[in-house]
Protein backbone atom coordinates (compact mmCIF):
# COMPACT_ATOMS: atom_id res chain seq x y z
CA UNK A 1 0.00 0.00 0.00
CA UNK A 2 8.95 -4.47 -3.43
CA UNK A 3 12.27 -8.85 -7.57
CA UNK A 4 12.62 -12.56 -7.78
CA UNK A 5 11.84 -15.22 -5.43
CA UNK A 6 12.41 -12.46 -2.79
CA UNK A 7 13.91 -13.66 0.86
CA UNK A 8 11.27 -16.16 2.52
CA UNK A 9 8.05 -15.52 -0.29
CA UNK A 10 7.88 -16.91 -3.35
CA UNK A 11 6.76 -14.52 -5.90
CA UNK A 12 7.35 -14.61 -9.79
CA UNK A 13 10.49 -13.28 -11.44
CA UNK A 14 10.52 -9.68 -11.87
CA UNK A 15 12.46 -9.16 -15.37
CA UNK A 16 12.87 -5.90 -16.89
CA UNK A 17 14.16 -6.18 -20.42
CA UNK A 18 15.97 -2.67 -21.21
CA UNK A 19 17.62 -3.89 -24.41
CA UNK A 20 14.45 -4.28 -26.53
CA UNK A 21 13.19 -1.12 -28.02
CA UNK A 22 10.20 -2.52 -28.78
CA UNK A 23 9.32 -2.65 -24.56
CA UNK A 24 10.39 0.74 -23.74
CA UNK A 25 12.21 -0.62 -20.71
CA UNK A 26 9.09 -1.19 -19.39
CA UNK A 27 8.46 -4.44 -16.83
CA UNK A 28 7.39 -6.66 -19.03
CA UNK A 29 7.05 -9.73 -16.83
CA UNK A 30 5.47 -8.17 -13.73
CA UNK A 31 5.79 -10.05 -10.26
CA UNK A 32 2.44 -11.49 -9.20
CA UNK A 33 1.31 -11.96 -5.98
CA UNK A 34 1.30 -15.31 -3.84
CA UNK A 35 -0.09 -16.00 -0.51
CA UNK A 36 3.24 -15.37 2.02
CA UNK A 37 1.45 -16.99 4.87
CA UNK A 38 3.04 -14.86 7.62
CA UNK A 39 0.89 -14.83 10.73
CA UNK A 40 -1.41 -11.95 11.31
CA UNK A 41 0.66 -9.40 13.37
CA UNK A 42 3.58 -12.06 13.70
CA UNK A 43 6.72 -10.39 15.03
CA UNK A 44 5.00 -7.52 17.07
CA UNK A 45 5.90 -6.71 20.51
CA UNK A 46 2.37 -7.45 21.54
CA UNK A 47 -0.85 -9.02 20.65
CA UNK A 48 -2.36 -5.09 20.18
CA UNK A 49 0.02 -3.82 17.97
CA UNK A 50 -0.15 0.18 17.19
CA UNK A 51 -0.89 0.67 13.73
CA UNK A 52 -1.68 3.83 11.35
CA UNK A 53 -3.41 3.42 7.97
CA UNK A 54 -2.23 6.40 5.49
CA UNK A 55 -4.21 7.22 2.70
CA UNK A 56 -2.68 9.20 -0.42
CA UNK A 57 -3.03 10.90 -3.66
CA UNK A 58 -6.08 11.96 -5.98
CA UNK A 59 -9.31 11.49 -3.83
CA UNK A 60 -11.78 10.86 -6.68
CA UNK A 61 -14.07 7.58 -6.06
CA UNK A 62 -12.53 8.04 -2.22
CA UNK A 63 -15.55 10.14 -1.45
CA UNK A 64 -17.93 7.35 -2.32
CA UNK A 65 -20.33 6.69 0.78
CA UNK A 66 -19.78 2.84 -0.21
CA UNK A 67 -16.35 2.98 -0.04
CA UNK A 68 -15.67 4.68 3.68
CA UNK A 69 -18.43 1.81 4.55
CA UNK A 70 -15.84 -0.60 3.09
CA UNK A 71 -12.51 0.57 4.47
CA UNK A 72 -14.40 0.99 7.91
CA UNK A 73 -15.53 -2.79 7.60
CA UNK A 74 -12.50 -4.17 6.40
CA UNK A 75 -9.70 -2.45 7.56
CA UNK A 76 -10.53 0.03 10.81
CA UNK A 77 -13.07 -2.71 12.21
CA UNK A 78 -11.47 -5.92 11.52
CA UNK A 79 -7.97 -4.88 12.60
CA UNK A 80 -9.34 -3.72 15.65
CA UNK A 81 -11.47 -6.84 16.48
CA UNK A 82 -8.15 -8.81 16.05
CA UNK A 83 -6.74 -6.67 18.64
CA UNK A 84 -4.95 -3.36 16.73
CA UNK A 85 -4.70 0.11 18.06
CA UNK A 86 -4.16 3.40 17.43
CA UNK A 87 -1.49 4.90 19.97
CA UNK A 88 -4.41 5.75 22.40
CA UNK A 89 -5.01 2.78 24.56
CA UNK A 90 -7.74 0.77 23.02
CA UNK A 91 -8.66 2.98 20.07
CA UNK A 92 -9.27 1.90 16.47
CA UNK A 93 -5.75 2.32 14.20
CA UNK A 94 -5.14 5.53 13.67
CA UNK A 95 -5.90 7.47 9.97
CA UNK A 96 -4.36 9.93 8.20
CA UNK A 97 -5.40 11.06 4.67
CA UNK A 98 -3.56 13.63 2.31
CA UNK A 99 -5.82 14.07 -1.16
CA UNK A 100 -5.76 16.12 -3.87
CA UNK A 101 -9.31 17.16 -5.42
CA UNK A 102 -8.24 17.85 -8.69
CA UNK A 103 -9.40 20.54 -11.26
CA UNK A 104 -12.38 20.96 -13.51
CA UNK A 105 -16.09 19.77 -12.68
CA UNK A 106 -16.71 18.60 -9.73
CA UNK A 107 -18.81 15.99 -9.71
CA UNK A 108 -22.44 16.22 -8.69
CA UNK A 109 -22.98 13.66 -5.87
CA UNK A 110 -20.42 11.43 -3.70
CA UNK A 111 -22.34 8.61 -4.77
CA UNK A 112 -21.54 9.67 -8.68
CA UNK A 113 -17.59 9.92 -8.18
CA UNK A 114 -15.65 7.52 -10.23
CA UNK A 115 -11.56 6.82 -10.26
CA UNK A 116 -10.92 10.37 -12.37
CA UNK A 117 -13.42 12.52 -10.90
CA UNK A 118 -12.85 15.95 -9.66
CA UNK A 119 -14.45 16.16 -6.19
CA UNK A 120 -15.13 19.27 -3.84
CA UNK A 121 -13.26 20.12 -0.67
CA UNK A 122 -16.35 19.56 1.81
CA UNK A 123 -16.89 15.80 -0.09
CA UNK A 124 -13.33 14.84 1.17
CA UNK A 125 -14.28 16.27 4.71
CA UNK A 126 -17.48 14.48 4.85
CA UNK A 127 -15.58 11.53 3.42
CA UNK A 128 -12.98 11.96 6.24
CA UNK A 129 -15.35 11.69 8.95
CA UNK A 130 -16.63 8.34 7.42
CA UNK A 131 -13.26 6.88 7.97
CA UNK A 132 -12.42 8.48 11.43
CA UNK A 133 -9.43 9.82 10.06
CA UNK A 134 -7.20 11.24 13.21
CA UNK A 135 -5.13 13.87 10.70
CA UNK A 136 -5.89 15.06 7.33
CA UNK A 137 -4.58 17.36 4.84
CA UNK A 138 -6.69 18.33 1.43
CA UNK A 139 -5.26 20.25 -1.17
CA UNK A 140 -7.54 21.95 -3.91
CA UNK A 141 -6.54 21.38 -7.53
CA UNK A 142 -3.39 18.89 -8.02
CA UNK A 143 -1.87 21.17 -4.92
CA UNK A 144 1.67 21.96 -4.87
CA UNK A 145 4.63 20.03 -6.29
CA UNK A 146 7.88 20.91 -7.10
CA UNK A 147 9.80 19.14 -9.95
CA UNK A 148 13.72 20.25 -10.40
CA UNK A 149 14.17 17.37 -12.67
CA UNK A 150 11.05 16.94 -14.80
CA UNK A 151 13.44 14.90 -17.82
CA UNK A 152 13.32 12.03 -14.59
CA UNK A 153 9.58 11.18 -15.02
CA UNK A 154 9.09 9.47 -18.03
CA UNK A 155 5.46 9.12 -19.46
CA UNK A 156 3.53 7.58 -22.23
CA UNK A 157 1.87 10.79 -22.65
CA UNK A 158 4.17 14.09 -23.06
CA UNK A 159 3.70 17.17 -21.02
CA UNK A 160 4.53 18.85 -17.83
CA UNK A 161 1.26 18.29 -16.58
CA UNK A 162 1.83 14.48 -16.40
CA UNK A 163 4.95 13.98 -15.33
CA UNK A 164 4.10 16.83 -12.57
CA UNK A 165 1.31 14.52 -11.32
CA UNK A 166 3.66 11.39 -11.19
CA UNK A 167 5.42 13.50 -8.97
CA UNK A 168 2.68 14.86 -7.02
CA UNK A 169 2.00 11.36 -6.02
CA UNK A 170 5.15 10.82 -3.74
CA UNK A 171 3.96 14.54 -2.95
CA UNK A 172 0.73 13.41 -1.53
CA UNK A 173 2.98 10.37 0.18
CA UNK A 174 5.55 12.37 2.25
CA UNK A 175 2.82 14.60 3.21
CA UNK A 176 0.73 11.95 4.79
CA UNK A 177 3.62 10.23 6.45
CA UNK A 178 4.48 13.61 8.32
CA UNK A 179 1.15 13.63 9.45
CA UNK A 180 1.76 10.28 10.96
CA UNK A 181 5.12 11.12 12.81
CA UNK A 182 3.46 14.33 13.92
CA UNK A 183 0.76 11.93 15.74
CA UNK A 184 4.05 9.92 16.83
CA UNK A 185 5.75 13.30 18.51
CA UNK A 186 2.68 14.34 19.97
CA UNK A 187 1.73 10.48 21.88
CA UNK A 188 5.54 10.03 22.48
CA UNK A 189 5.53 7.13 20.96
CA UNK A 190 5.77 4.82 17.76
CA UNK A 191 3.52 2.64 15.81
CA UNK A 192 4.22 -0.88 14.92
CA UNK A 193 2.87 -1.67 11.53
CA UNK A 194 2.32 1.21 8.73
CA UNK A 195 -0.27 0.22 6.16
CA UNK A 196 -0.48 2.89 2.92
CA UNK A 197 -3.09 2.36 0.64
CA UNK A 198 -4.31 5.27 -2.65
CA UNK A 199 -7.89 6.65 -2.05
CA UNK A 200 -9.41 4.68 -4.66
CA UNK A 201 -8.27 1.32 -3.22
CA UNK A 202 -12.15 0.01 -2.81
CA UNK A 203 -12.37 -2.57 -0.13
CA UNK A 204 -14.61 -5.42 -0.62
CA UNK A 205 -12.48 -7.97 1.99
CA UNK A 206 -10.86 -8.04 5.18
CA UNK A 207 -7.03 -6.42 4.90
CA UNK A 208 -5.38 -10.01 5.45
CA UNK A 209 -7.91 -11.69 3.49
CA UNK A 210 -7.56 -13.18 0.03
CA UNK A 211 -8.57 -16.16 -2.16
CA UNK A 212 -7.64 -17.07 -5.97
CA UNK A 213 -10.08 -16.10 -8.69
CA UNK A 214 -8.81 -17.89 -12.15
CA UNK A 215 -11.10 -17.95 -15.13
CA UNK A 216 -11.02 -20.56 -18.03
CA UNK A 217 -7.74 -20.70 -20.48
CA UNK A 218 -6.59 -17.35 -18.92
CA UNK A 219 -3.66 -16.94 -16.38
CA UNK A 220 -4.49 -17.17 -12.88
CA UNK A 221 -5.13 -13.53 -11.44
CA UNK A 222 -3.06 -13.49 -8.57
CA UNK A 223 -3.79 -9.53 -6.83
CA UNK A 224 -2.93 -8.72 -3.25
CA UNK A 225 -4.17 -10.34 0.33
CA UNK A 226 -7.63 -8.29 0.43
CA UNK A 227 -8.29 -9.04 -3.61
CA UNK A 228 -7.64 -12.89 -3.77
CA UNK A 229 -5.11 -15.33 -2.85
CA UNK A 230 -5.71 -18.45 -0.08
CA UNK A 231 -6.16 -17.16 3.48
CA UNK A 232 -2.80 -15.00 3.76
CA UNK A 233 -2.31 -12.75 6.70
CA UNK A 234 0.56 -10.07 5.76
CA UNK A 235 0.10 -7.77 8.26
CA UNK A 236 2.98 -8.22 10.06
CA UNK A 237 6.01 -5.89 12.27
CA UNK A 238 8.42 -8.80 10.37
CA UNK A 239 7.34 -8.69 7.43
CA UNK A 240 6.57 -5.88 4.64
CA UNK A 241 4.57 -6.39 1.13
CA UNK A 242 4.36 -3.71 -1.52
CA UNK A 243 1.56 -4.15 -4.12
CA UNK A 244 2.12 -2.44 -7.61
CA UNK A 245 1.74 1.37 -6.25
CA UNK A 246 -2.06 0.48 -4.84
CA UNK A 247 -1.02 -0.67 -1.65
CA UNK A 248 1.96 -1.00 0.69
CA UNK A 249 2.02 -2.93 4.34
CA UNK A 250 5.28 -2.43 6.14
CA UNK A 251 6.60 -2.86 9.86
CA UNK A 252 7.28 0.66 10.92
CA UNK A 253 10.97 0.94 10.69
CA UNK A 254 11.10 -0.20 7.25
CA UNK A 255 8.69 2.01 6.02
CA UNK A 256 10.52 5.75 5.98
CA UNK A 257 12.48 5.12 2.79
CA UNK A 258 9.52 4.69 1.09
CA UNK A 259 7.30 7.53 2.36
CA UNK A 260 10.08 10.12 2.11
CA UNK A 261 11.20 9.69 -1.37
CA UNK A 262 9.76 12.79 -2.93
CA UNK A 263 12.84 14.65 -1.55
CA UNK A 264 15.36 13.09 -3.28
CA UNK A 265 13.09 12.34 -6.58
CA UNK A 266 11.29 16.08 -6.81
CA UNK A 267 13.27 18.50 -4.70
CA UNK A 268 17.06 17.51 -5.51
CA UNK A 269 18.55 18.40 -8.51
CA UNK A 270 20.78 15.05 -9.03
CA UNK A 271 17.79 12.29 -7.69
CA UNK A 272 19.35 8.84 -6.80
CA UNK A 273 16.15 7.43 -9.34
CA UNK A 274 16.07 9.18 -12.22
CA UNK A 275 14.54 7.98 -15.95
CA UNK A 276 11.54 6.70 -14.36
CA UNK A 277 9.22 5.13 -16.67
CA UNK A 278 6.62 3.90 -14.09
CA UNK A 279 6.49 4.03 -10.06
CA UNK A 280 6.88 0.38 -10.12
CA UNK A 281 11.02 1.17 -11.31
CA UNK A 282 10.62 3.49 -7.88
CA UNK A 283 9.42 0.53 -5.80
CA UNK A 284 11.65 -2.40 -7.16
CA UNK A 285 14.70 0.11 -6.63
CA UNK A 286 13.98 0.89 -2.94
CA UNK A 287 12.50 -2.86 -2.13
CA UNK A 288 15.83 -4.03 -2.96
CA UNK A 289 17.52 -1.33 -1.02
CA UNK A 290 15.78 -2.12 2.26
CA UNK A 291 16.45 -5.88 1.67
CA UNK A 292 20.18 -5.23 1.64
CA UNK A 293 19.92 -3.20 4.67
CA UNK A 294 18.21 -6.62 6.41
CA UNK A 295 14.71 -5.82 6.18
CA UNK A 296 11.80 -8.66 4.91
CA UNK A 297 10.32 -6.98 1.86
CA UNK A 298 8.41 -8.02 -1.40
CA UNK A 299 6.92 -6.14 -4.09
CA UNK A 300 4.41 -7.68 -6.44
CA UNK A 301 1.74 -6.23 -8.87
CA UNK A 302 -1.52 -5.80 -7.56
CA UNK A 303 -4.35 -5.73 -10.57
CA UNK A 304 -8.01 -6.57 -11.65
CA UNK A 305 -9.90 -5.63 -8.02
CA UNK A 306 -13.46 -7.47 -8.12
Amino acid sequence: MAAACLLSSCVSALRINKDDPASGGEFVHKPQYRPDHYELFGGCPSSNPKIAILVAGRASGMVQPAKTAGFRKHVLEYLHSKGARGLAEGSTPDVFVHVKTGEGQVVASREAAGPHTVVSHEMCEAAMQEMSVTSHMIEDGWGHTELKRPDCFKTKHQGSATVFSQAGYWHSIQNVFGLMAEQEKKMSDKYDIIIFHRPDHEWRHDVDWAKINSKPNLEIIMAPANFYGARSESVSCKHGHIWGDQMMILPRPASEPFMTLYDDLALSASPKICGIGQNEEVFSKTQKSLNAKGFNIDWTMARNAP
